[in-house]
Protein backbone atom coordinates (compact mmCIF):
# COMPACT_ATOMS: atom_id res chain seq x y z
CA UNK A 1 0.00 0.00 0.00
CA UNK A 2 2.89 2.39 0.33
CA UNK A 3 5.52 1.76 -2.39
CA UNK A 4 5.35 1.62 -6.57
CA UNK A 5 7.62 -1.33 -7.62
CA UNK A 6 10.20 -0.21 -10.28
CA UNK A 7 8.10 2.73 -11.35
CA UNK A 8 9.04 6.58 -11.60
CA UNK A 9 8.54 9.86 -12.94
CA UNK A 10 9.18 9.54 -16.47
CA UNK A 11 8.71 12.26 -19.33
CA UNK A 12 6.64 11.70 -22.47
CA UNK A 13 8.09 9.72 -25.50
CA UNK A 14 6.31 6.90 -27.81
CA UNK A 15 7.31 4.46 -24.87
CA UNK A 16 6.22 5.92 -21.42
CA UNK A 17 3.05 7.71 -22.82
CA UNK A 18 0.82 4.89 -23.74
CA UNK A 19 0.48 4.38 -20.07
CA UNK A 20 -0.85 7.77 -19.53
CA UNK A 21 -4.93 8.72 -19.75
CA UNK A 22 -4.89 10.55 -23.06
CA UNK A 23 -7.25 13.02 -21.22
CA UNK A 24 -4.48 13.81 -18.34
CA UNK A 25 -1.47 13.96 -21.22
CA UNK A 26 -3.55 16.70 -23.15
CA UNK A 27 -4.15 18.50 -19.62
CA UNK A 28 -0.89 19.12 -18.86
CA UNK A 29 0.38 19.83 -22.27
CA UNK A 30 -1.81 22.23 -22.18
CA UNK A 31 -0.58 23.70 -18.89
CA UNK A 32 3.00 23.41 -19.38
CA UNK A 33 2.46 25.48 -22.45
CA UNK A 34 0.14 28.17 -21.01
CA UNK A 35 2.41 28.34 -17.57
CA UNK A 36 5.95 27.73 -19.09
CA UNK A 37 6.36 25.43 -16.49
CA UNK A 38 6.62 21.15 -16.48
CA UNK A 39 3.65 19.74 -14.98
CA UNK A 40 3.53 16.35 -13.27
CA UNK A 41 0.85 13.90 -13.36
CA UNK A 42 0.39 10.58 -11.43
CA UNK A 43 -2.12 8.58 -13.35
CA UNK A 44 -4.31 6.16 -11.44
CA UNK A 45 -6.63 5.04 -14.07
CA UNK A 46 -8.28 2.29 -13.98
CA UNK A 47 -11.08 1.81 -16.05
CA UNK A 48 -15.05 0.40 -15.21
CA UNK A 49 -14.09 1.44 -11.28
CA UNK A 50 -17.09 1.62 -8.81
CA UNK A 51 -16.43 4.64 -6.90
CA UNK A 52 -16.24 2.10 -3.80
CA UNK A 53 -12.88 1.27 -4.37
CA UNK A 54 -11.79 4.89 -4.24
CA UNK A 55 -12.92 5.20 -0.77
CA UNK A 56 -12.34 5.18 2.66
CA UNK A 57 -13.69 1.69 4.58
CA UNK A 58 -14.99 3.53 7.24
CA UNK A 59 -17.05 6.06 5.15
CA UNK A 60 -18.36 2.90 3.68
CA UNK A 61 -18.94 1.49 6.46
CA UNK A 62 -20.79 4.47 7.97
CA UNK A 63 -22.81 4.35 4.50
CA UNK A 64 -24.19 0.91 5.52
CA UNK A 65 -21.64 -0.76 3.36
CA UNK A 66 -20.81 -4.76 4.88
CA UNK A 67 -17.05 -3.88 3.72
CA UNK A 68 -15.30 -7.23 4.71
CA UNK A 69 -18.28 -9.16 3.29
CA UNK A 70 -18.24 -7.33 -0.45
CA UNK A 71 -14.11 -7.91 -0.43
CA UNK A 72 -14.33 -11.13 0.61
CA UNK A 73 -16.82 -12.21 -2.32
CA UNK A 74 -14.97 -13.98 -4.94
CA UNK A 75 -18.16 -12.95 -7.53
CA UNK A 76 -16.64 -9.27 -6.97
CA UNK A 77 -14.09 -7.73 -8.98
CA UNK A 78 -10.80 -6.10 -7.87
CA UNK A 79 -12.25 -2.96 -9.45
CA UNK A 80 -15.74 -2.79 -6.99
CA UNK A 81 -14.12 -3.78 -4.07
CA UNK A 82 -14.20 -1.50 -1.03
CA UNK A 83 -11.18 0.71 -0.87
CA UNK A 84 -9.18 -1.05 -2.63
CA UNK A 85 -7.88 0.96 -5.69
CA UNK A 86 -7.30 3.95 -2.75
CA UNK A 87 -4.72 1.52 -0.91
CA UNK A 88 -3.37 0.45 -4.08
CA UNK A 89 -3.41 3.22 -6.26
CA UNK A 90 -3.57 6.56 -3.62
CA UNK A 91 -2.07 5.68 -0.63
CA UNK A 92 1.64 5.19 -2.32
CA UNK A 93 1.55 8.81 -3.03
CA UNK A 94 0.35 10.80 -0.22
CA UNK A 95 2.88 12.32 0.58
CA UNK A 96 3.70 13.78 -2.55
CA UNK A 97 3.16 17.50 -3.10
CA UNK A 98 0.12 17.91 -5.39
CA UNK A 99 -2.07 20.95 -6.56
CA UNK A 100 -5.41 19.06 -7.08
CA UNK A 101 -7.26 16.31 -8.46
CA UNK A 102 -8.65 15.33 -11.53
CA UNK A 103 -11.73 12.84 -11.57
CA UNK A 104 -13.34 11.09 -14.40
CA UNK A 105 -15.74 8.35 -13.06
CA UNK A 106 -19.22 7.33 -12.76
CA UNK A 107 -20.44 4.75 -15.16
CA UNK A 108 -20.30 1.64 -12.89
CA UNK A 109 -22.16 3.75 -10.29
CA UNK A 110 -25.51 4.33 -12.59
CA UNK A 111 -27.53 1.90 -10.44
CA UNK A 112 -26.86 3.96 -7.11
CA UNK A 113 -26.75 7.32 -8.59
CA UNK A 114 -29.30 8.70 -5.33
CA UNK A 115 -25.89 7.94 -3.31
CA UNK A 116 -23.50 8.88 -5.64
CA UNK A 117 -23.16 12.79 -4.83
CA UNK A 118 -22.71 12.12 -1.20
CA UNK A 119 -20.08 9.58 -1.99
CA UNK A 120 -17.90 12.34 -3.91
CA UNK A 121 -18.54 14.36 -1.05
CA UNK A 122 -17.07 11.62 1.10
CA UNK A 123 -14.46 10.64 -1.03
CA UNK A 124 -13.25 14.07 -2.18
CA UNK A 125 -13.36 14.98 1.98
CA UNK A 126 -10.98 11.91 2.87
CA UNK A 127 -8.81 12.72 0.12
CA UNK A 128 -8.12 15.73 1.38
CA UNK A 129 -7.58 14.99 4.78
CA UNK A 130 -4.86 12.99 3.68
CA UNK A 131 -3.01 15.15 1.46
CA UNK A 132 -3.80 17.97 4.79
CA UNK A 133 -4.94 20.23 2.18
CA UNK A 134 -8.67 21.08 3.09
CA UNK A 135 -8.91 23.41 0.13
CA UNK A 136 -7.20 21.03 -2.77
CA UNK A 137 -9.26 21.79 -5.56
CA UNK A 138 -11.31 18.82 -7.28
CA UNK A 139 -12.00 19.00 -10.78
CA UNK A 140 -13.99 16.58 -12.74
CA UNK A 141 -15.98 15.12 -15.56
CA UNK A 142 -19.47 15.02 -16.43
CA UNK A 143 -19.55 11.24 -17.61
CA UNK A 144 -20.03 11.43 -21.41
CA UNK A 145 -23.78 10.57 -22.95
CA UNK A 146 -23.81 6.85 -24.28
CA UNK A 147 -26.60 4.84 -25.05
CA UNK A 148 -25.97 1.75 -22.26
CA UNK A 149 -28.87 -0.71 -22.95
CA UNK A 150 -31.22 1.58 -24.57
CA UNK A 151 -30.50 5.68 -25.32
CA UNK A 152 -33.97 6.83 -23.58
CA UNK A 153 -33.39 5.09 -20.78
CA UNK A 154 -32.12 7.35 -18.09
CA UNK A 155 -30.02 5.45 -16.02
CA UNK A 156 -26.71 7.37 -17.02
CA UNK A 157 -28.13 10.77 -16.80
CA UNK A 158 -29.17 9.83 -13.50
CA UNK A 159 -25.44 9.92 -12.74
CA UNK A 160 -25.01 13.02 -14.72
CA UNK A 161 -27.56 14.71 -12.15
CA UNK A 162 -25.72 13.62 -9.21
CA UNK A 163 -22.85 14.76 -10.48
CA UNK A 164 -24.03 18.09 -10.82
CA UNK A 165 -25.58 17.86 -7.30
CA UNK A 166 -21.80 17.17 -5.99
CA UNK A 167 -20.90 20.39 -7.31
CA UNK A 168 -22.92 22.17 -4.21
CA UNK A 169 -21.52 20.02 -2.36
CA UNK A 170 -18.06 19.96 -2.19
CA UNK A 171 -16.22 23.18 -1.88
CA UNK A 172 -13.25 24.15 -4.50
CA UNK A 173 -14.56 21.76 -6.62
CA UNK A 174 -15.57 22.20 -10.85
CA UNK A 175 -17.18 19.99 -13.13
CA UNK A 176 -16.60 19.97 -16.97
CA UNK A 177 -19.56 18.76 -19.34
CA UNK A 178 -19.59 16.32 -22.19
CA UNK A 179 -22.75 16.66 -22.62
CA UNK A 180 -21.54 17.27 -26.76
CA UNK A 181 -18.80 14.92 -26.88
CA UNK A 182 -20.51 11.98 -26.29
CA UNK A 183 -20.83 8.86 -28.92
CA UNK A 184 -23.77 6.92 -28.55
CA UNK A 185 -22.70 3.53 -29.43
CA UNK A 186 -19.00 3.53 -27.97
CA UNK A 187 -18.63 4.17 -24.36
CA UNK A 188 -14.94 5.84 -24.72
CA UNK A 189 -15.65 8.97 -26.75
CA UNK A 190 -12.72 10.09 -28.93
CA UNK A 191 -12.45 13.70 -28.08
CA UNK A 192 -10.06 13.35 -24.80
CA UNK A 193 -8.78 16.84 -26.29
CA UNK A 194 -11.85 18.79 -26.29
CA UNK A 195 -12.74 17.35 -22.97
CA UNK A 196 -8.84 18.25 -21.03
CA UNK A 197 -8.69 21.99 -22.69
CA UNK A 198 -12.05 22.83 -20.69
CA UNK A 199 -10.69 20.75 -17.35
CA UNK A 200 -7.65 22.73 -17.86
CA UNK A 201 -9.09 26.56 -18.43
CA UNK A 202 -11.12 25.59 -15.11
CA UNK A 203 -7.64 24.90 -13.60
CA UNK A 204 -5.96 28.05 -15.17
CA UNK A 205 -9.05 30.38 -13.86
CA UNK A 206 -9.31 28.88 -10.49
CA UNK A 207 -6.30 27.52 -9.47
CA UNK A 208 -3.68 29.48 -11.34
CA UNK A 209 -5.02 32.61 -11.60
CA UNK A 210 -5.68 33.23 -14.98
CA UNK A 211 -8.18 36.15 -15.72
CA UNK A 212 -10.31 33.68 -18.67
CA UNK A 213 -13.88 34.64 -18.73
CA UNK A 214 -16.38 32.32 -17.31
CA UNK A 215 -17.89 31.41 -20.32
CA UNK A 216 -14.54 30.13 -21.33
CA UNK A 217 -14.45 28.06 -18.28
CA UNK A 218 -17.50 26.43 -16.66
CA UNK A 219 -20.40 24.69 -18.03
CA UNK A 220 -23.74 26.61 -19.07
CA UNK A 221 -26.88 25.87 -17.07
CA UNK A 222 -30.07 26.51 -17.34
CA UNK A 223 -31.23 29.83 -14.66
CA UNK A 224 -35.16 30.32 -14.92
CA UNK A 225 -37.70 28.36 -17.36
CA UNK A 226 -41.46 30.04 -17.97
CA UNK A 227 -43.95 28.52 -19.41
CA UNK A 228 -46.37 31.00 -21.37
CA UNK A 229 -48.74 30.81 -24.57
CA UNK A 230 -47.84 27.56 -24.59
CA UNK A 231 -44.43 28.02 -25.17
CA UNK A 232 -41.28 27.39 -22.64
CA UNK A 233 -39.27 30.56 -22.68
CA UNK A 234 -35.19 28.62 -20.99
CA UNK A 235 -32.81 31.19 -19.88
CA UNK A 236 -29.58 30.16 -19.58
CA UNK A 237 -26.67 31.14 -17.12
CA UNK A 238 -23.02 31.36 -18.33
CA UNK A 239 -24.06 32.95 -22.06
CA UNK A 240 -24.11 36.55 -21.70
CA UNK A 241 -22.08 36.88 -25.15
CA UNK A 242 -25.45 34.67 -26.96
CA UNK A 243 -25.93 31.03 -28.28
CA UNK A 244 -25.16 28.70 -31.01
CA UNK A 245 -26.03 27.99 -33.29
CA UNK A 246 -28.40 30.83 -33.77
CA UNK A 247 -30.75 30.57 -36.55
CA UNK A 248 -30.52 26.79 -36.60
CA UNK A 249 -33.07 24.16 -34.91
CA UNK A 250 -31.75 23.56 -31.10
CA UNK A 251 -31.24 19.82 -30.76
CA UNK A 252 -32.39 17.76 -27.18
CA UNK A 253 -35.19 19.73 -25.40
CA UNK A 254 -38.39 17.95 -24.47
CA UNK A 255 -41.80 19.57 -22.63
CA UNK A 256 -44.33 17.61 -20.82
CA UNK A 257 -48.14 18.49 -20.35
CA UNK A 258 -49.92 17.48 -16.84
CA UNK A 259 -49.79 14.16 -18.10
CA UNK A 260 -46.51 14.02 -17.63
CA UNK A 261 -45.18 12.37 -20.84
CA UNK A 262 -42.31 13.94 -22.52
CA UNK A 263 -42.20 14.69 -26.05
CA UNK A 264 -39.71 15.80 -28.42
CA UNK A 265 -39.51 19.80 -28.70
CA UNK A 266 -38.66 22.73 -30.97
CA UNK A 267 -36.00 24.73 -29.80
CA UNK A 268 -34.77 28.04 -30.95
CA UNK A 269 -32.30 30.69 -29.90
CA UNK A 270 -33.89 33.98 -29.33
CA UNK A 271 -31.49 36.49 -30.82
CA UNK A 272 -28.49 37.77 -29.14
CA UNK A 273 -29.92 37.03 -25.56
CA UNK A 274 -28.97 33.94 -23.79
CA UNK A 275 -32.73 32.61 -24.03
CA UNK A 276 -34.33 29.85 -26.08
CA UNK A 277 -37.56 29.84 -26.89
CA UNK A 278 -39.18 25.70 -26.68
CA UNK A 279 -42.24 24.30 -28.16
CA UNK A 280 -44.55 21.09 -29.25
CA UNK A 281 -47.15 20.53 -31.31
CA UNK A 282 -47.72 17.75 -28.86
CA UNK A 283 -47.73 19.73 -25.58
CA UNK A 284 -50.33 22.32 -26.31
CA UNK A 285 -49.82 23.69 -21.93
CA UNK A 286 -46.50 22.48 -21.17
CA UNK A 287 -45.52 22.35 -17.11
CA UNK A 288 -42.33 20.85 -17.75
CA UNK A 289 -39.07 20.82 -19.23
CA UNK A 290 -35.97 18.70 -19.96
CA UNK A 291 -32.61 19.22 -21.88
CA UNK A 292 -30.73 16.30 -23.00
CA UNK A 293 -32.14 14.26 -20.24
CA UNK A 294 -31.48 10.59 -21.96
CA UNK A 295 -28.67 8.42 -21.51
CA UNK A 296 -27.95 9.88 -24.63
CA UNK A 297 -29.42 12.70 -27.25
CA UNK A 298 -27.37 14.15 -30.08
CA UNK A 299 -26.90 18.28 -29.20
CA UNK A 300 -25.81 21.27 -30.51
CA UNK A 301 -26.44 24.24 -28.45
CA UNK A 302 -22.84 25.95 -26.69
CA UNK A 303 -22.53 29.33 -25.73
CA UNK A 304 -19.89 31.53 -28.26
CA UNK A 305 -16.76 30.07 -26.39
CA UNK A 306 -17.81 26.70 -27.09
CA UNK A 307 -19.12 25.93 -23.80
CA UNK A 308 -21.85 23.28 -23.55
CA UNK A 309 -25.31 23.00 -21.59
CA UNK A 310 -25.20 20.55 -18.72
CA UNK A 311 -28.06 18.09 -18.53
CA UNK A 312 -31.79 19.25 -16.44
CA UNK A 313 -34.72 19.10 -15.85
CA UNK A 314 -37.36 21.04 -14.36
CA UNK A 315 -39.32 17.67 -12.95
CA UNK A 316 -36.99 16.46 -10.79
Amino acid sequence: QRTFEGRGWETPSPESVWRMSALAYYFAEALTLELELPIGIVSTSWGGSAIEAWMSSEDLREMGYEVEKINSNPKIEERRKCSLLYNGLIAPVEGYTARGFLWYQGESNRQTADRYAEQMERMVSFWREQWQAPEMPFYYVQIAPYSYKNSLDLDGVLLMEAQIDALERIPHSGLVATTDLGMEKCIHPTQKREVALRLAALALKESYGRKLPNEMCYPMQIQEVKYEQGEALVTLRNARWGLTPEGEEVLGFELAGEDGIFYPARAEIIKSKPQIKVVSPQVAEPVALRYAFRNYTPTNLHNTLGQPLLPYRSDR
